[in-house]
């Protein structure tokens, strides 16, 4: 009678299996959306107050919008050919030195669902490198450049009703001059 060790050890393996996989949560939506090898998707550790829960999940397919309405990735977020629209932007110097200055743009989101955001910013010949950049109680933005172009990307949606300030510090000669390109999410940014 060998069968019968090798049948004992097969229930108990199976028995604590079966206790693993009851005992521990099991978030099949994340674990479908990571393929593996896959990067995790992205979450901020600290998104600071006014920054949503809900964030889109990196893999997803993106849907297609029906004649009934639009079609959301998660729950709380809207269609993608929609995000990055209806935020609004608002430039204005915070300090100004003699070889540089701070200056802030306040993007709002004036709707009632989340949206991406995506500042453009680009100045006159005196402003130089950009020193560096932060968002003030958020998540922080990635930034590229192209020549004196600067695009600034939100990694997390921004709330219903929500503002964030993007600060950025750059190098100057002669005085502050308004930039001659200022845009979120393609409309045109107020100067303060």
């Amino acid at each position: 009678m060998p069968w019968v060790p090798v049948l004992g050890v097969v229930v108990v393996v199976t028995g604590l299996l079966v206790a693993a996989l009851t005992l521990v949560p099991f978030d099949a939506a994340q674990q479908a959306a990571t393929p593996s090898g896959a990067d995790e998707p992205v979450t901020p550790s600290d998104p600071g107050p006014g920054s949503p829960e809900l964030s889109r999940v990196p893999g997803l397919g993106v849907p297609t919008p029906s004649g009934v309405g639009e079609t959301s990735l998660i729950a709380g977020t809207e269609a993608p050919g929609r995000q990055l629209t209806d935020a609004s932007g608002t430039y204005r110097v915070l300090n100004s030195y003699g070889d540089s200055f701070i200056a802030e743009v306040l993007i709002t989101n004036p709707t009632t669902g989340v949206r991406h955001w995506s500042l453009q910013i680009e100045f006159e010949d005196n402003v130089g490198e950009l020193h560096t950049f932060w968002v003030e109680s958020a998540p922080q933005a990635t930034m590229s450049r192209d020549g004196a172009l600067y695009t600034f990307i939100s990694t997390v949606p921004l709330s219903a009703g929500a503002s964030v300030s993007l600060r950025l510090q750059f190098n100057r000669t002669g005085e502050d001059a308004p930039p001659r390109l200022c845009t979120v999410n393609g409309a045109t940014c107020g100067i303060a």
